[in-house]
């Protein structure tokens, strides 16, 4: 830290003063402010004393320089500072270097000026570059040539300080003025990020290059054939596959929805009808109802197994939900690792939040969820849509035809009369499911699929097959409840809805439900309602 002493108009310069000593009689009339803390008044008739002011010390050394390469083949006069001032280099000050002496890599990072002779006064022609300059140009964006009109001044030296106006007028070897300074570090920031950001995106896409899958030999793949898992939902849903639902505003798409939760959940039948598999996990992303209804319209499902679903609520905040951009993408993989099904109700809120074309850009959201099942490791995906005017196909970009593996189709929207709906699918599953009519239970929002072939007396039939189903559980809810597990053949004597037969098969399917446990005594078995039932 250097220092500066300064007197007042009738300072003692012959008494000497030590770093941090201070004026403890300064007069704030003469115009030096007393300093803080406690002071001594002056004496009367004496001079101020002098005060140390303390100055900065050098800068730090800039770590990006101007750089000036001297071609001139003459020595130059710098108009200020050394040779290596702060913030700037001259290169070759004497001029008696050639071009192919200077190490060009070492300033192949910075901003690089060369400056050369004209070899004409009068000729407006930039001179020719020489070889080597020209090569470092091509690993230097930054280096530019500039011209010097130089002579001999008064005193016989050579002077090359002034600049001809190509490209740009000035001083030469000069210091960057505070403008380029700004320039130059805001440049710099730029690239830094920029080199920065690459490098990131390539550590980030490193790991996907594992995920390229090995190409396989058609007759390797006749003999080692890849396992065919079963449909998730009988003819609805298949192993890894894409659902879409389809219908028109207020069709029932989320009831339906619902009922496809509740039977992965709880692996019972599908609209009464197609084999479910239980799932563990599944996501239902709401962007639709507010979080309440939401939840309220999920839960009259009376799911057996509630456990198993997770529900996020994303109305008023679906563009949170970019999963076209991929560091998004990346961090909604990780929130979802280890859900089985995702179920995404709807697609138009997401399109209208993240500013998709609903006509041409929608299968680009869809295509995102491939890459997100992917990398989350989610097996299947069911997500509503809004169907067109007829109501039987998907509205908008055709290109979802292609990324769905199955199309659900509520069709016959009456507003006026609920029992003509009716269910289809479409797609690449081995069967599509023929038009067949919904059937609501006002009580539990469960709905029922009978084909137009079959007879609304077999429909009914089905219907009174769940009742059954229903009359065993809560035969064996209340005898647990006197704290005894009834006997199986006891529940199926029981007086109750249906038969003998019927009741027996209701145990089946309820046991297979989850919705009672068997236990054995003996060869005998007895029943109890699952705790998820109670």
């Amino acid at each position: 830290m250097s220092n500066s002493i300064t007197f007042g108009p009738e300072g003692d310069e012959d008494q000497p003063l030590g770093l941090g000593d201070l004026v403890s009689n300064a007069d704030p009339l003469r115009g030096y402010p007393p300093p803080s803390g406690p002071s001594t008044p002056p004496p009367e008739n004496q001079p101020c004393r002098p005060r140390v002011r303390e100055l900065p010390g050098p800068a730090a050394e800039d770590p990006d320089p101007l750089v000036w390469v001297n071609l001139t083949g003459h020595p130059v006069a710098l108009s200020s500072g050394s040779q290596n001032s702060n913030g700037r280099i001259v290169v070759n000050q004497d001029g008696q270097k050639s071009a192919d002496a200077i190490l060009w890599d070492r300033w192949k990072d910075h901003e690089v000026r060369v400056v050369v002779l004209d070899a004409d006064a009068n000729d407006e022609d930039a001179p020719a570059i020489p070889a080597e300059v020209a090569a470092a140009m091509e690993h230097n964006l930054d280096l530019t040539v500039h011209l010097g009109a130089g002579g001999y001044g008064l005193d016989g030296e050579w002077t090359g300080t002034t600049l001809r106006g190509w490209p740009e007028g000035g001083r030469l070897f000069r210091l960057r003025t505070a403008a380029e300074y700004r320039e130059r570090r805001a440049l710099v920031a730029k690239r830094t990020a920029t080199v920065v950001n690459h490098q990131h995106a390539a550590e980030r896409h490193r790991p996907m290059l594992d995920q390229i899958p090995q190409a396989r030999n058609l007759a390797d793949l006749q003999e080692n054939p890849p396992a065919s898992p079963p449909d998730v939902i009988e003819d609805c849903l298949t192993a890894g596959g894409n659902t879409l639902l389809v219908s028109k505003a207020k069709g029932g798409k989320t009831t339906m929805i619902h009922n496809a939760v509740r039977a992965m959940a709880d692996g019972a039948p599908f609209l009464g009808r197609f084999t479910a598999t239980k799932r563990e996990s599944i996501t239902v992303l709401d962007a639709e109802m507010p979080e309440h209804i939401g939840y309220r319209w999920l839960a009259r499902q009376d799911l057996v197994h509630p456990e198993a679903v997770n529900y996020i609520n994303l109305r008023g905040r679906a563009s949170s939900f970019n999963i076209v951009d991929p560091t998004t993408r990346e961090w909604w993989a990780r929130r979802l690792e280890g859900t089985e099904v995702l179920v995404v109700d709807c697609l138009k809120p997401f399109l209208v939040a993240l500013g998709l074309n609903e006509n041409t850009e929608a299968s680009n959201f869809a295509y995102a969820l491939d890459e997100l099942k992917t990398a989350a490791g989610i097996g299947e995906v069911i997500m509503a849509h809004h169907a067109g005017h007829n109501g039987d196909r998907l509205r908008g970009d055709s290109a979802l035809d292609g990324w769905l593996d199955v199309a659900w189709v509520i069709s016959g929207v009456d507003h006026d009369d609920d029992t003509a709906r009716r269910f289809s699918t479409y797609g690449r599953a081995d069967h599509d499911v023929a038009k067949g009519r919904l059937t609501l239970d006002p009580d539990t929002y469960h709905l029922t699929y009978a084909t137009a072939s079959v007879s609304v007396a077999q429909a009914e039939v089905i219907e009174k097959d769940n009742a059954v189903r229903e009359s065993v559980v809560e035969y064996v809810r209340a005898i647990n409840a006197q704290g005894r597990e009834p006997g199986i053949r006891e529940v199926r004597e029981a007086d109750g809805d249906g038969g003998e037969k019927a009741r027996a098969t209701a145990i089946r399917a309820a046991i297979g439900a989850g919705e009672l446990i068997e236990t054995k005594v003996g060869r005998t078995g007895h029943l109890r309602v699952a705790q998820a039932a109670r």
